[in-house]
C-alpha cells in the first residue's frame, strides 16, 4: 500500500510539467529554433533570441532552456543599443534581407535558362543529315 501511495505522488510530476508552454516572443525581438520550424517544447529544447535593429540581448542571455516546465534563463527583454555601437545581431538581421534577395535573383536565372532551352529544342528540334 505504501509503494501505491508513493508512485500516485509522483505520478503528475512524470506526466506533466515537462514540456513548456511557448515562450513569449520579446518585444522588439524574437526567437527561433534550432532546427526550425519550431514542434513543441519538451523537455531540453532550446530557443534562439534575435533583437530588432538598434536593440540588443542584455548580458549575453543568447538562448533560454526548457527544464522542468519553465525556460531557463527567463525570456529577456531587447532594451536599446547605445549609439555609435555596431552589434553582431544588427549585423545578422540586415544580411538576411540580402541573403533573400540573392536566393530569388537565382532562382529566376534558372528558371529563365531553362525554360529558354525547352523552348529552343522545340523550335528546332535535332535533324539528321
Amino acid at each position: 500500500m505504501g509503494y501505491v501511495v508513493f508512485i500516485l505522488t509522483f505520478l503528475p510530476e512524470i506526466s506533466t510539467g515537462q514540456n513548456c508552454s511557448h515562450p513569449i516572443i520579446p518585444e522588439h525581438g524574437g526567437f527561433y529554433c534550432k532546427p526550425s520550424p519550431c514542434k513543441g517544447f519538451p523537455a531540453k529544447s532550446r530557443i534562439y533570441y534575435f533583437c530588432e535593429s538598434g536593440y540588443v540581448l542584455p548580458n549575453h542571455v543568447r538562448h533560454s532552456t526548457c527544464r522542468k516546465g519553465r525556460w531557463d534563463p527567463s525570456i529577456p527583454t531587447c532594451i536599446p543599443s547605445t549609439a555609435g555601437h555596431s552589434k553582431y545581431e544588427d549585423k545578422v538581421t540586415n544580411s538576411i534581407p540580402s541573403v533573400a534577395t540573392t536566393a530569388v535573383g537565382v532562382s529566376i536565372f534558372l528558371l529563365t535558362t531553362t525554360a529558354c532551352m525547352v523552348i529552343k529544342s522545340r523550335l528546332f528540334p535535332c535533324q539528321s543529315q
